[in-house]
Order: C-alpha cells, then structure tokens, then sequence
C-alpha cells in the first residue's frame, strides 16, 4: 500500500549504503516513449534530464536495447559515456532497465568515484535485485490502481461511486431510449451528513 514513489526513495537511500554505490537516480516511464526522473539520491538533480526519450542518449539507450549499461575503470569510453559521468560526476555507472512482464518501464542507475574500480558480478546481480523489486512495487501499484478503479461503494458511505453510477446512468439512458419511456435522476445535497449518518 506504500506509494510508489515512496517505494523508489527507499531503494535508492538503501542502494546508497552499499559500498559500491554513493549515488542513485530512477526513471520511470510516464507516458509513450517518455521516461521521467522520479528519484535522485546524493546526484545534482539538474545534472540529469527530468524527461528522457526512449533512444535518446545513454539513458534511452538503455531504454530501447532493454540491457544494462556498465560503465567502470575496465569499459571501454562509448559515445556519451564521458559527457554523462563528467555532468553526474561519478567516475563509475551501472544503469540497469527495470522491465515489467518483458517490456521496459523504467530506468535504475547507480555510480561512485572510486578509481580504479570494477563491477563484480555480484555488484551487478545486487543492482539488479533492486531493479526487480522496482519492478514488483510498481507491478503493484498498477494492480492497486485497477482494483480502486473496479471498485463500485464508496468504502466510507457504502454508496455506488462515481464511476459506477455514471455507467449504470449511461446504460439506464440507452434502454430508456431503446424503449421510449421517461428516465430520471434524482440528485440529494445532504446538509450536515454526519449528524444523518450517526442516526442510523
């Protein structure tokens, strides 16, 4: 029941315990081809773009290829790499993508300073269990977003909600219509609805 953004903060304060990381960002994607930075831990905020489409530069890239990026005093300098760890300030990166049922949804980046340094195989399965239980939270978030919206009572008043009503509205409007007879609705401002409520 936390908020997903809550969730991300989280992760990121305790990614910053390990002694492979001193910095953390999270990305997720908002909209169609769009990631957007959500969590920045112990990182300039300005240094990274709020908004990062899908391909565009090392973060995108990651995005669209759906495979880790690991940036260490043993990797190569591919293009963007020496931009983005001068503009982070962070001689070291692993940027993994947090995917849901195959698809990408968001981005998890880590880095530190210290040189010479490599990434060992368990560092890198250690960013990645984060990126899972990334995954998990806002796998979670959707499943608890739909439930709210399958809901029909309002949980306080017991009353259908909204949304329910609308629907039964629109369908009590069509048969009405189907069969040319009157429909009405009939809406009631309670004053005072607690001092009603404690009546009954």
């Amino acid at each position: 029941g936390t908020p997903l953004e809550e969730v991300a903060r989280t992760i990121a304060e305790k990614m910053g315990e390990l002694d492979m990381t001193t910095a953390s960002f999270i990305y997720f994607l908002e909209s169609e081809g769009v990631l957007i930075r959500k969590v920045v831990h112990t990182l300039d905020p300005e240094a990274l773009p709020s908004r990062v489409p899908f391909g565009g530069g090392l973060i995108g890239k990651v995005a669209t290829q759906g495979e880790p990026l690991v940036i260490d005093s043993h990797s190569g300098m591919a293009t963007g790499v020496k931009e983005l760890k001068f503009s982070l300030r962070q001689a070291n990166l692993a940027i993994f993508p947090i995917t849901l049922r195959g698809t990408v949804v968001g981005i998890l980046g880590t880095g530190n300073s210290l040189d010479p340094f490599k990434y060992s195989p368990e560092d890198l399965e250690t960013i990645k269990i984060f990126a899972k239980q990334l995954s998990i939270a806002m796998e979670n978030d959707i499943l608890s977003k739909r439930a709210k919206e399958l809901e029909m009572k309002d949980e306080l008043t017991q009353l259908y909600n909204e949304k329910f009503t609308r629907q039964r509205l629109e369908e009590e409007i069509r048969r009405a219509i189907h069969y040319q007879r009157p429909c009405s609705l009939i809406l009631v401002d309670v004053d005072q609805f607690q001092a009603v409520e404690t009546q009954f």
